[in-house]
C-alpha cells in the first residue's frame, strides 16, 4: 500500500510540474496565480479628448493601431502642432487647432480610415483613378490615373489656418527611388494662374518646390524617399526641412503671390483648369500635412512634425526617415 500511495504522489507531482510549465504561473506577495492569455495584447496608451474623438470616428482598428494613432495625437499635443479638440468641422479649435488644417496617413487598416482627415470631419479623401491598398503599408497610386482630391481649398475654406504669407505642406515618401520622374506628391496651381504650391522629391536629380508662388524651387537630392515640409513663414521667405531636423535644408526667398485657389490633390497636381490632374506619383506615400497659422511655423515646430508622424509610421515598419 504503501508503495503505491509513492507511486500515486510521485504522479501527481510530476503532472503538477508540467502544469507549472505550460502555464507559467506568476507570483504576488509569495501567492502563485495562473497568467491568463491577454486575447492579442490590451491598449498600451490612455486617450485623452482629441485622440478618443478622432478613434470613435473610425471602426476596426487593432489595438496596435489604436495606440500608434493615439501615441502620435498626443505627443503632437505635447509640441504644441495639436490644440484642438479634432471632432469638428473644418479648422479651429473645433479640429487641430490654429496651425494645423488637415492631416492624412494611408498608413491605416482599411480605405475608410485612411480617406480621413485627422483633424475633423471636413476634407475627406475621394479618389479618382486607380490606387492600390494594402493595410498598414499605404494606398500608392499606378502613375497614370489615380489620385486623391483633399477638397481643401485655401482662399475658400472656412477659417483655414493655411493663408498667403503663413502656410505649409508636408509630405512623407516611405519608398526608395533614385531615378528621376516630375512626380507630384501633393500640389494645385491657380486658375488660369502660374501661382503653385506642391512638392516634387526628385525632379532631375533635384528636390523641387513651391508655395503660393510662381517660383520653382530645388535642392539636391538624390533619392526620393523622405519627409519634406516646405514652409512660408513670410511673404519672401520659405524654408525647407527634411526627416526631422529643426535646421533648415535650404531657404529660398522667392516672394509670395496668392493664395491658393484650387483644392490641393495628393499623388498627382490639381492643374487649375477645370480640376484636371496631371503629374501623377507612383510613390507611396506615408502622410501629407497641410497647414499655417496666424502666427507661422517654426522650426522646432516643423521638427516635431516629421518625427512624431515617423514614429507612428515606423510602428508598421513603413517610416520614411
Amino acid at each position: 500500500m504503501e508503495t503505491a500511495m509513492r507511486k500515486l504522489l510521485t504522479f501527481l507531482m510530476a503532472l503538477g510540474a508540467i502544469v507549472f510549465a505550460v502555464v507559467s504561473p506568476v507570483s504576488a506577495n509569495g501567492v502563485l496565480f495562473l497568467a491568463q492569455s491577454s486575447g492579442g495584447g490590451g491598449r498600451t496608451c490612455t486617450d485623452d479628448t482629441a485622440s478618443g474623438n478622432f478613434l470613435a470616428r473610425t471602426s476596426g482598428l487593432s489595438n496596435t493601431e489604436k495606440d500608434a494613432y493615439c501615441n502620435m495625437i498626443k505627443g503632437l499635443e505635447s509640441d504644441g502642432i495639436i490644440t484642438g479638440t479634432m471632432n469638428g468641422a473644418n479648422s479651429g479649435s473645433g479640429a487641430c487647432g490654429a496651425l494645423v488644417d488637415a492631416i492624412y496617413i494611408p498608413v491605416t487598416n482599411s480605405t475608410a480610415t485612411a480617406s480621413l482627415n485627422l483633424c475633423g470631419t471636413s476634407y475627406s479623401l475621394t479618389l479618382t483613378g486607380t490606387c492600390t491598398f494594402t493595410a498598414d503599408a499605404g494606398w500608392p497610386c499606378d502613375g497614370t490615373t489615380g489620385f486623391f482630391n483633399t477638397g481643401f481649398v485655401p482662399s475658400t475654406a472656412t477659417t483655414p489656418n493655411y493663408s498667403q504669407n503663413s502656410g505649409f505642406i508636408c509630405a512623407f515618401i516611405i519608398n526608395s527611388r533614385t531615378s528621376s520622374a516630375v512626380q507630384v506628391a501633393i500640389g494645385t496651381v491657380n486658375t488660369s494662374s502660374t501661382v503653385a504650391s506642391d512638392i516634387v522629391p526628385l525632379e532631375f536629380s533635384d528636390f523641387a518646390y513651391q508655395i503660393n508662388s510662381s517660383t520653382t524651387d530645388f535642392t539636391a537630392s538624390s533619392n526620393a524617399k523622405g519627409a519634406y515640409l516646405v514652409n512660408r513663414s513670410a511673404s519672401n521667405l520659405v524654408s525647407v526641412y527634411k526627416n526631422g531636423s529643426s535646421t533648415a535644408l535650404t531657404t529660398a526667398s522667392d516672394a509670395s503671390s496668392a493664395t491658393m485657389n484650387n483644392a490641393f490633390y495628393i499623388s498627382a497636381i490639381n492643374n487649375g483648369v477645370g480640376g484636371a490632374a496631371n503629374n501623377f506619383r507612383s510613390d507611396t506615400i506615408g502622410a501629407i500635412v497641410i497647414g499655417g497659422g496666424t502666427t507661422p511655423l517654426s522650426n522646432v515646430q516643423a521638427a516635431a512634425i516629421e518625427n512624431r508622424i515617423n514614429t507612428y509610421l515606423a510602428t508598421f515598419g513603413k517610416n520614411a526617415y
